[in-house]
């Protein structure tokens, strides 16, 4: 289950890291599509209010020819629709910053309130660029989704791996006592008991004892399952 988990975050973090190679290239491309379409639609009202401009001049040209009053030609000269505060630039095709008409040479820093960056942009040098999104914090979420989640696997696995080395313990010690009993039953130890209870009982220490035992040909292993009984009745 451990390994599953642990592959499943790695593959995920793939597809993450090849995302974060191409970001900036998608984000890119969609930024440029909306430029363009923005400066398509300025460009065509730009054209559009400058053939308005021009219809109207030569309707007023017509007028002062046909009337030759000279008042009447001053009334009838096109005029801004809105008057010109004095603390504004006006610009030659008759418009000023603030009449909600983008003009030539108005941009969002010398005219901010005909040319507005959208919510997601900013203005700067009369430009408007994309704000960037939240992608710094983004990164570190997943990055530290990513982290704890290969933690947390790497913990499950070595947890595993410690509980089953206990039981093989358990095993190994619950099987020694067996071992013990049975050769306790296979094998005769009287003969030897009582040789070693007549050695301690005239004075011999346990130590030469066993070392007499051993030369003379008993196995080391017998003298000292012997010599543990002496020990547990305290003789």
């Amino acid at each position: 289950m451990g390994k599953k988990i642990t592959l499943t975050f790695i593959l995920l973090a793939f597809v993450f890291m090849w995302y974060l190679s191409n970001y900036n290239f998608i984000t890119g491309l969609a930024v440029e599509d909306i430029f363009e379409e923005l400066e398509k639609d300025d460009l065509g009202d730009f054209e559009l209010n400058g053939e308005v401009v021009v219809e109207d001049q030569n309707t007023e040209n017509q007028q002062e020819e046909q009337t030759g009053d000279k008042t009447l030609a001053e009334k009838s000269t096109v005029q801004p629709t809105q008057q010109i505060p004095s603390d504004v630039i006006a610009h030659e095709s008759g418009g000023f910053c603030g009449d909600s008409i983008r003009q030539l040479g108005e941009d969002c820093s010398n005219c901010p309130a005909d040319i507005k960056c959208s919510k997601n942009a900013y203005c700067d040098i009369g430009v408007c660029i994309p704000k960037k999104s939240s992608f710094n914090l983004l990164l570190i979420i997943l990055i530290a989704v990513f982290s704890l989640g290969i933690i947390f696997s790497g913990f499950i696995i070595v947890k595993k791996k410690f509980e089953k080395k206990p039981a093989k313990e358990q095993k190994v010690i619950a099987e020694e006592p067996r071992k013990e009993q049975r050769k306790e039953i296979v094998t005769n130890y009287d003969e030897l008991e009582k040789y070693i209870e007549n050695a301690l009982k005239s004075g011999y220490e346990k130590t030469e004892v066993r070392n007499l035992l051993i030369q003379s040909g008993w196995k080391q292993d017998d003298v000292d399952f012997v010599l543990r009984k002496f020990n547990q009745k305290q003789f």
